[in-house]
């Protein structure tokens, strides 16, 4: 049984239990609806324009520095949103720092097929080995890093900084490997 069948199911019981008349069933219905929308991952989703927005001021950042201080790029899509109203929230701060991992992930990504494809078999595989001990490392270490905060608000923005952070360097390393490749 999945979560909605299951939230369908206590709310069913909940009626029966407390004999709700149905039209305020529906009208309870209708409101927990709307908050579980509003609080939902999907509300808070990136659209295409924000995204395509978003990694250009990355692309920008990183054509302007010099290889040694690319680093420098990392925060400036999650640093500004934070000073906006909608990033004051423990929700919305959490969200910058997922809009900017967004970015780097898809950087990240996409570098990782590009040198995937220049490689040897024998690199190729080395890397792929490399990339797959690296998101068990990301994974592990930023779970560790909330366990000080846990159950804590705190833990949602520590979770989504450390991701986008250990994210970005590593598409930074594979922009190195290729350059030096190249």
């Amino acid at each position: 049984m999945d979560s909605a069948e299951q939230i369908r199911l206590h709310m069913v019981t909940s009626l029966m239990l407390t004999r709700i008349q149905p039209a305020q069933f529906f009208i309870l219905a209708a409101v927990f609806m709307l908050v579980l929308l509003t609080f939902s991952p999907l509300a808070f989703a990136q659209n295409a324009d924000e995204l395509a927005e978003d990694s250009e001021t990355i692309s920008a950042c990183l054509k302007r520095e010099n290889p040694d201080n690319r680093a420098n790029c990392i925060g400036m899509v999650a640093n500004p949103c934070l000073q906006l109203p909608e990033g004051q929230t423990t929700l919305g701060m959490a969200n910058c720092h997922r809009r900017e991992a967004s970015v780097w992930d898809k950087r990240l990504n996409a570098q990782y097929k590009e040198l995937m494809a220049t490689l040897t078999p024998k690199a190729a595989k080395g890397l792929k080995n490399a990339q797959r001990a690296w998101i068990a490392f990301r994974d592990a270490y930023c779970d560790a890093v909330t366990l000080p905060f846990e159950g804590g608000s705190i833990t949602k923005i520590t979770s989504a900084n450390c991701y986008m952070d250990l994210t970005a360097h590593q598409a930074l390393r594979l922009e190195a490997m290729e350059t030096g490749i190249r």
